[in-house]
């Protein structure tokens, strides 16, 4: 399997230039990766002749991020809920939040 990244813009493999990519279907699953962040990333520290710029793609899929969680008053007085934010100092001017609630996990 390769990622989008991997694939050049002419539909070849960027490791095998001359072998033709080309898209089946997979019946995989999908594995959390949030589990394993912390391992993933500290795997894209050597590149192992890997090119930055797909190290780069790699860290930003994994999307690790620093935050904290800053709890929002909900409307009339019903307590409230705790949000996690990398940019804290974006809150202040909050007017709207959204919360979905998942049924498949």
């Amino acid at each position: 399997m390769l990622a989008n990244e991997q694939v050049n813009r002419d539909g070849t493999c960027f490791i095998h230039d001359q072998t033709q990519v080309t898209q089946r279907s997979s019946t995989s699953g999908f594995v959390a990766i949030t589990k394993y962040a912390e391992e993933l990333l500290a795997g894209t520290g050597s590149s192992g002749g890997w090119p930055e710029n797909i190290l780069e793609m790699q860290r930003n899929w994994i999307g690790r991020s620093e935050g904290r969680g800053d709890p929002l008053s909900l409307a009339e007085g019903a307590g409230d809920i705790t949000v996690f934010t990398t940019r804290p100092d974006t809150l202040f001017g909050a007017t709207f939040m959204s919360m979905a609630r998942s049924t498949r996990w």
